[in-house]
């Protein structure tokens, strides 16, 4: 170890001389620093069970008993499986709703299913195209005129001609699925009518003679209508419900229904 002599006293000896000579002794001598780094030489190592946290413990417990319940599971035959429609028939806990049937429509429209363009078949089709309209509102006034031969009308076979029927919709089988069509178009096919009515109104409206004809009309369209309605119950869901019969059985209760929910503005 070398010396440094202070720079005020130049002629002192080493021993008179104030340099700090630092003592070298062991780590392990000092009595404080063996008292407070007295760790282990081994290696630590954290165990993989103290490593899961409590997050991923939850975690892993559902898929644990998830994964035993798959094992556990007994594979079901082919004639123990539900159909969705079934499934969802014998999920339902309510009385009223076992009335519904879940199965899939099956009424199209017959003028799409006649779309044949051979020559003998295009002059009934374009009639049928021509006449869709007035066969639209023909629908709304029996649904308003004549209610009790809304079928006849409104479904295959339809009215017709000869040969040429305007059967534009095959009958839908009686129940929530005829209700369902009605309320798709039930509305506007009275809409069609009354406007129909309205047109033919406002072009007779032209001279005193043709304005007592229009009168005359809606005269004979708002009595006949109250007239064919008047045996109706217009009570809370129509006399075949409280009957027991099934919702959709009664076109005339649905027809009303319709009308209660889109123009009265009721939802239950």
């Amino acid at each position: 170890m070398i010396a440094i002599p202070s720079p005020s006293m130049p002629n002192s000896s080493p021993e008179d001389s104030p340099v700090f000579f630092p003592e070298v002794e062991g780590f392990n001598n000092h009595s404080r620093a063996s008292s407070l780094y007295n760790l282990p030489n081994a290696p630590i190592c954290i165990s993989p069970s103290v490593a899961t946290t409590e997050s991923e413990a939850s975690e892993m417990q559902p898929l644990t008993n998830s994964s035993t319940h798959m094992d556990s599971t007994v594979p079901l035959s082919s004639s123990s499986v539900m159909s969705p429609a079934q499934d969802q028939a014998s999920n339902i806990q309510d009385p009223l709703a076992l009335d519904y049937d879940y199965t899939e429509l099956q009424y199209t429209f017959s003028a799409i299913r006649s779309l044949d363009l051979t020559p003998a078949k295009l002059p009934a089709l374009f009639s049928k195209l021509v006449c869709f309209v007035p066969w639209c509102a023909l629908v709304g006034g029996t649904i308003l005129l004549f209610p009790a031969h809304i079928a006849s009308v409104a479904f295959s076979p339809g009215i017709g001609i000869g040969n040429f029927n305007l059967d534009y919709v095959s009958p839908p089988p009686k129940g929530i699925h005829r209700f369902v069509h009605w309320t798709e178009c039930a509305i506007a096919h009275i809409m069609i009518f009354l406007a129909a009515v309205g047109f033919g109104t406002w072009h007779l409206a032209g001279t005193v003679t043709s304005v007592a004809l229009a009168g005359a009309l809606v005269a004979i369209v708002i009595a006949q209508t109250v007239s064919a309605w008047q045996g109706f119950d217009f009570g809370v869901g129509g006399p075949g419900r409280r009957e027991g019969k099934q919702l959709g059985e009664d076109d005339m209760e649905s027809i009303w229904m319709v009308v209660r929910m889109h123009i009265l503005g009721e939802e239950n």
